[in-house]
């Protein structure tokens, strides 16, 4: 049953613990009248100095990137102080890098969200004149924003102090992984020595944070951690300049020192070349090289102001950020593009959601000068620009994610040990949690080679279309010379004869012009067979978008998320069971039962990801293969003679109308002239045709009317011969009857 009490303001449950600390444990608070919800901070009455310090540095540092203080209250049951506290759900920057998806560090949007508030929140910090003392991924918590991002906040200024540039402090504070060396020796190993530290204690802290957010571990690790101090001081202490992290693998053994970040942090090139630079100054003990505040504060700055495109680079299947200042010109850009992505092509082509942004090259730049990186528009790593080479170089296939599958006998091999038992809950947690980060890098894997193998699609379409769209217009300008030479040759052959010494005129610059037509024929012949070929090309490479179907992989990117998600449901499980002593026989055997729904839910998701892996690198060889043989080919040198070849024909053309002394130019009629001319005469002839039918008609009418008329003339003398018979018959009657 939950035991609560209060302040003045603020009601809590010992139950709800949100963390421990030297001085005292911090609870979820609510608040009585508008319920609210806060961090309580609970102080031992033996602290008072420390709890005036904390209170008097908060109220001086109101930042959006340090915890926001409201207020102190007393504890009514224990009479304890209490600094009530912007509460951060999220809880801090350690138990972040402790989940499975973080266990090699945050990913590259995420840490350079993060440094952008650690660097903002420092800064507010030393313009107030405050010294930290105790800088640790533990002491940066995290809030969620309204829009779900993150936000993160210093916190504990319990050992805050104010420092200038210059001036020291002599108290032992800190944690020991994140100490400057003067620090660890004076608490550690020599506390006779005399204690004077500077500003400097921060940077050396700032730089060990800061390669554990992006890394997931601590910079300098003894083989028994923390315990071994003396190990851990000369690890610290005698490293030479510009080393940035340093492993012992074996008790007593020998330390790894590396000068680079580990090849586990996926960082683009830029960011891991300038992180680097950071931390070999930010970890530095001798005092000639140490770094200042306003030195990196000045880098940080830089770097920050970059503009960070996402790119996918389709030789390879890469997926990275290009940075660069947002002022820099398009040409400055194809410079960053081949330094910052291991390119060397010098001629790139870039598309942005299946449009054409630009192509590099000499005589292909579509933008003007005056185009800025910042139009580019935004990218994300759905909507990324993807890089296309465009170079005749051969490419070697690059297998997907290769640092990660060297490690594949490992990680594949993953199982819990031995039966479940009392005594190895911690064990099957570490187990658990191992092959739920696993699970956690291989959906992000095959979710991220969905997203390659539909951009390389979308790639190869982009060019499809931009081909078939070349190709359509030099068809159509070669159809248009074909008519154009045909007048030309139709005209010279009505009258070969009188213009058969203008094919031998001498030109300007004293060279005989010869009869061109023979050539130009030949020519138009050539570019009928080059647009056959190039058709051909566009067909064969068209065909490989109808193969390639990446239904199945989407499925299984949803179903690789899904299963992953089950595991940390089961993870939490494992973590509950291990915090108890003793196991109950129910308890014993949901152990048993998740040990196994976990290793097939890890068995799965490896499954899933060896078939995404497989299809990556099918697609991948493919594509580099159609690659080197489009460069063999080359199908935009084959449009480019196509284009030349056109114009020598458009050349050739012009000088033989010009060379036609006395002969005018031809009309040029284009092809829908034509057409209408065809179709006037056509509807002329059928008019003609139905007027020539209709007198026909009326002509053979006419003749039989004239027959008619004829036949009627020939017989009048006969009938007037019978007229004149009767009239003279009818006479004596007459006179008689009189």
């Amino acid at each position: 049953m939950a035991f609560y009490r209060d302040t003045e303001n603020h009601v809590y449950s010992q139950e709800d613990c949100l963390g421990r600390g030297a001085t005292g444990d911090v609870y979820l608070g609510i608040n009585k009248i508008t319920g609210e919800k806060r961090a309580l901070k609970m102080f031992d009455p033996r602290y008072t100095a420390q709890i005036a310090r904390e209170v008097d540095a908060l109220l001086k540092l109101q930042h959006p990137n340090i915890t926001k203080f409201y207020q102190i209250e007393k504890d009514y049951s224990t009479k304890k102080s209490v600094l009530v506290m912007e509460l951060c759900e999220k809880g801090n920057l350690l138990e972040l890098l402790r989940e499975p998806q973080n266990n090699l560090g945050l990913s590259e949007e995420e840490f350079v969200h993060f440094f952008r508030h650690l660097v903002s929140g420092m800064k507010h910090l030393r313009q107030q004149g405050f010294s930290h003392r105790d800088i640790k991924p533990g002491n940066i918590l995290v809030c969620v924003d309204p829009d779900g991002s993150l936000v993160y906040k210093l916190s504990d200024f319990g050992t805050a102090k104010p420092l200038n540039e210059g001036d020291f402090f002599q108290s032992l504070v800190g944690t020991e992984e994140y100490l400057h060396p003067d620090i660890f020796r004076a608490a550690f190993i020599d506390n006779r020595r005399q204690r004077e530290f500077n500003i400097s204690a921060d940077l050396w802290s700032l730089g060990a944070t800061l390669f554990h957010a992006c890394t997931g571990r601590v910079p300098f690790q003894p083989y028994s951690g923390r315990l071994d101090k003396p190990t851990m001081y000369n690890m610290i202490s005698k490293k030479e300049s510009g080393v940035i992290s340093g492993i012992q693998s074996s008790q007593g053994g020998e330390i790894e020192w590396c000068r680079e970040l580990p090849h586990t942090c996926r960082y683009s090139k830029y960011l891991k070349d300038v992180l680097t630079e950071m931390l070999v100054r930010l970890l530095e003990c001798h005092g000639y090289r140490m770094w200042t505040f306003d030195g990196f504060f000045v880098e940080a700055d830089e770097l920050l102001n970059m503009k960070r495109i996402h790119v996918f680079t389709t030789i390879d299947f890469r997926h990275s950020y290009v940075y660069i200042n947002p002022k820099a010109s398009v040409k400055e850009f194809k410079e960053v593009v081949q330094e910052q992505t291991y390119s060397q092509s010098t001629k790139h082509h870039i598309d942005y959601r299946g449009h054409d942004v630009m192509v590099f090259g000499s005589g292909h730049d579509k933008c003007s000068d005056g185009f800025l990186v910042s139009d580019i528009p935004s990218t994300s790593p759905e909507s990324p620009l993807v890089i296309s080479d465009t170079e005749c170089k051969q490419c070697a296939h690059v297998q997907t994610d290769s640092v990660f599958w060297t490690q594949y006998a490992e990680v594949s091999s993953l199982d819990f040990n031995g039966e479940s038992s009392l005594h190895q809950t911690e064990e099957d947690y570490r187990t658990a949690k191992r092959m739920c980060m696993m699970m956690s890098k291989l959906s992000s894997i095959v979710s991220q080679t969905n997203r390659s193998v539909a951009l390389a699609n979308e790639a190869m379409l982009s060019c499809r279309c931009e081909l078939q769209h070349r190709i359509k217009k030099l068809c159509s300008e070669r159809e248009y010379l074909r008519h154009r030479f045909y007048d030309v040759d139709t005209l010279i052959q009505k009258d070969k004869k009188s213009v058969a010494e203008e094919f031998t005129t001498v030109s300007v610059n004293g060279d005989i012009v010869e009869d061109d037509r023979s050539k130009v024929r030949s020519k138009l012949n050539e570019c009928s067979s080059f647009e056959h070929f190039t058709k051909k090309l566009h067909h064969e490479r068209s065909s490989i978008l109808d193969e390639k179907n990446t239904e199945d992989l989407k499925k299984k990117t949803r179903q690789a998320l899904r299963l992953y998600e089950e595991s940390e449901s089961l993870l939490a499980k494992f973590s509950e069971r291990r915090k108890k002593p003793i196991l109950k026989y129910h308890e014993q055997q949901f152990q048993i039962f998740d040990r196994l729904t976990m290793k097939k839910l890890y068995d799965n998701v490896l499954c899933i990801a060896e078939k995404a892996r497989d299809i990556s690198n099918e697609l991948n060889i493919f594509y580099i293969a159609w690659n080197n043989n489009r460069h063999r080919i080359s199908y935009m040198e084959v449009c480019d003679t196509y284009e030349e070849e056109l114009d020598c024909i458009r050349s050739s053309i012009a000088e033989i109308v010009q060379n036609m002394k006395g002969i005018h130019d031809p009309p040029l009629p284009s092809i829908s002239q034509r057409k209408l001319a065809y179709d006037v005469k056509k509807r002329v002839n059928s008019i003609l045709e139905t007027e020539i039918s209709e007198s026909k008609s009326l002509l053979q009418e006419s003749r039989l009317q004239i027959e008619s008329l004829s036949s009627l003339m020939a017989d009048l003398p006969t009938l007037n011969d019978s007229i004149t018979e009767d009239l003279t018959t009818l006479k004596p009657a007459n006179s008689n009857h009189s």
